[in-house]
């Protein structure tokens, strides 16, 4: 058996088949999701949001969300702002 052979052997026996599941960092604060399998490149949308683009038709098959801490204070303060002016 080749080297080569003996290598995709061993990825095909442990391997887990991909799961689409968010990732929450907490020393980077951000939220990863890879929505597909695919190989893919990073668009960096502005300092919170990154897209993971495929290579093959630049679709969107992830992202990365930052500052989530930061997104979570905001969402609440603005909660609390609406349900005031009420």
């Amino acid at each position: 058996m080749a080297e080569g052979e003996k290598i995709a052997d061993l990825i095909r026996k442990y391997s887990k088949p991909f799961e689409s599941i968010p990732t929450y960092t907490e020393v980077g604060d951000c939220v990863e999701w890879y929505l597909e399998n695919a190989d893919c490149w990073a668009d960096r949308i502005d300092c919170w949001l990154t897209l993971y683009r495929a290579f093959d038709d630049n679709r969107v098959v992830g992202f990365m969300l930052k500052n989530i801490k930061a997104l979570s204070n905001m969402s609440r303060s603005s909660s609390g702002r609406r349900a005031s002016n009420r």
